[in-house]
């Protein structure tokens, strides 16, 4: 379908997923190639990660769960959805991702982000240094990342989503906090693709709606096809409406970061497609 001819797609003929209970999305590891659903195990994407933020109240100082972020390359560049680290046109202070990295789990800083101006989607690079030990992370370091599958979705297609969504962070003593992430799984079928947004109700850019349910702070995370390859960012959802229609959930084609302009720490300025 060329560009021009892709208009307002709706209507789906829902049907059944196959085999999620044994699935688990294409995951690049450094020590052991491609991961995909044929090697089960478990279910969690072991490259997504959630965001916190530091805020100040008066002089009180307190962290607060913000969304979802995963790497998409083996240098550590990683995605999110763009207004997860954004508020009022400002780029939120203090941003911070909690992610495993081999048997360690590191509290890094967000050093950069990218964004693209006409979708709901961004990509930066963590910090060289873990926020608590000041350990600093190799350059050439490779990172676990997701696979993306860059060609476009069809009405009809069966799809899932993960996401830290219904996280929360809560005061233990004065100087510690306790942290409860959530990890969320949603799955349902898409029923409309609007490569031109969607009008008064979301004008964030080139959106896919499916209907499946999505919780709060899974916003940023990774939505798959049925054979675990990555095709979308989560971008918003509305819930069950109380005269029964089904929730929906909205995503923006990982497709989207491809003309993303990035400073690349190895290979200097360039596009997110031209990357190696």
């Amino acid at each position: 379908m060329k560009k021009d001819d892709r208009k307002q797609i709706n209507a789906a003929k829902k049907r059944k997923s196959k085999g999620w209970s044994r699935y688990f999305p294409s995951v690049a590891r450094p020590d052991l190639g491609v991961l995909g659903n044929s090697q089960t195990i478990g279910a969690e994407p072991f490259c997504v990660f959630p965001f916190i933020s530091l805020q100040r109240k008066g002089k009180k100082k307190y962290y607060k769960c913000e969304g979802t972020g995963f790497f998409i390359h083996h240098t550590g560049l990683f995605v999110t959805a763009k207004h997860v680290p954004i508020y009022d046109e400002q780029v939120l202070k203090s941003f911070i991702a909690i992610h495993a990295h081999g048997i360690y789990v590191s509290v890094r800083h967000v050093k950069i982000f990218w964004i693209n101006k006409n979708s709901d989607i961004a990509v930066g690079f963590l910090d060289e240094k873990d926020a608590r030990n000041k350990m600093v992370y190799q350059r050439g370091m490779d990172y676990n990342h997701l696979i993306p599958n860059y060609s476009e979705s069809q009405v009809g297609q069966v799809v899932k989503n993960f996401g830290y969504g219904g996280s929360k962070i809560e005061d233990y003593n004065k100087n510690y906090n306790y942290a409860e992430f959530n990890k969320q799984w949603h799955e349902g079928p898409i029923i409309g693709i609007y490569p031109e947004g969607r009008g008064s109700w979301n004008k964030t850019g080139p959106e896919i709606e499916g209907v499946y349910g999505t919780i709060g702070l899974a916003s940023g995370g990774p939505v798959f096809n049925e054979t675990g390859e990555l095709i979308g960012v989560n971008s918003k959802s509305m819930p069950k409406s109380i005269d029964g229609s089904p929730p929906i959930s909205v995503f923006t084609p990982i497709s989207e970061i491809l003309e993303i302009k990035i400073e690349h720490p190895i290979d200097g300025e360039i596009k997110i497609k031209d990357l190696k």
